[in-house]
C-alpha cells in the first residue's frame, strides 16, 4: 500500500460495513518511521495517530510491526491484503490494523472496533515476483552496490552465480524500475527499501522453501567423542 487513497478506501469499507458516523483526515507527509498520520473522528471521539502502510502483510513483517508498536502503541497499520491467520496474529500482538476490505482491529482510548470475515476486493496483480536465482543476486547487490556496474564475469566470480542469471536479473531490475541508467554505461540501484521488502517476501515465498537443512557428522572420531570440550572462536 503506497497511497493515501488506499487508506480512504479501507476506512470507507469499514464505515460502510458498520454504518459508523465516522470521518478522517490524512496527513500527506511521512515522518520518521511513519508513512503518514491520521485524524480520526468516530462519534464524539477524536484521535490522532501515526500510520504505517503496506501492500501485503507476511510473517516477516511481524517483528518490524512489534518494534513500531513499542515506539507508539496506538499506531494503525493499513494494508491492502491481510490474510486471516495474519489478522489473528496482529490481534494477539494488539496491533491496530485496517485492511482493504474493512477487516479491522482498533483499540485506542475509548474507541474499540473489531471486524472480520469481510471479502477482500479483487485488485490488479502485483509486479511479477522475482525468481529464486534473481533473489540471490539481488541480495548480493543490496550489500555490494558497487558491483552493479562491474563486468558480468567479475560479478559471477564473487557471487558464484551464472552469467545467464546475472543478465536476466539485471534486466528484471531495470524492467521493474529498481535500477536506472545514469548514462550509457552506469546503472544506479533505486527504491532500495521497497526492493528489500520485495526481496523479503520473495525469500519467504520462493527461496526459503528450497533451502534444505542438512545433518552432519564429525569426520574425526576423537572430536566426536569429546565434542563438549571443543574450544570455539568468539
Amino acid at each position: 500500500m503506497r497511497t493515501n487513497n488506499d487508506i480512504d478506501l479501507a476506512l470507507q469499507a469499514l464505515k460502510d460495513h458498520l454504518k459508523l458516523k465516522m470521518s478522517w483526515t490524512i496527513a500527506k507527509e511521512a515522518k520518521g518511521d511513519w508513512d503518514s498520520s491520521i485524524h480520526l473522528k468516530i462519534g464524539n471521539s477524536r484521535i490522532k495517530v501515526p500510520v504505517k502502510k503496506k501492500t501485503d502483510i507476511r510473517n516477516i513483517h511481524l517483528a518490524q510491526l512489534q518494534n513500531l508498536k513499542e515506539k507508539n502503541p496506538d499506531f494503525i497499520l493499513f494494508a491492502a491484503n491481510i490474510a486471516k491467520p495474519l489478522r489473528q496474529k496482529l490481534r494477539e500482538q494488539e496491533i491496530n490494523f485496517v485492511d482493504g476490505s474493512g477487516n479491522s482491529s482498533i483499540n485506542i482510548d475509548n474507541i474499540l472496533i473489531s471486524t472480520d470475515g469481510l471479502t477482500t476486493p479483487k485488485r490488479a496483480p502485483d509486479v511479477k515476483t522475482f525468481r529464486a536465482s534473481h533473489l540471490k543476486l539481488i541480495w548480493f547487490l543490496l550489500q555490494k552496490t558497487e558491483y552493479l556496474n562491474k563486468p558480468y564475469r567479475d560479478i559471477a566470480k564473487i557471487s558464484e552465480l551464472s552469467l545467464d542469471t546475472i543478465s536476466k536479473t539485471l534486466k528484471a531490475l531495470e524492467k521493474q524500475k529498481y535500477s536506472i541508467k545514469l548514462n550509457a554505461n552506469d546503472l544506479k540501484l533505486v527504491k532500495r527499501p521497497e526492493l528489500l521488502e520485495k526481496w523479503l517476501i520473495g525469500f519467504e515465498d520462493t527461496l526459503k522453501p528450497k533451502l534444505k537443512i542438512n545433518t552432519y557428522r564429525f569426520a574425526d572420531k576423537k572430536m566426536r567423542d569429546d565434542w563438549q570440550n571443543i574450544k570455539l572462536d568468539s
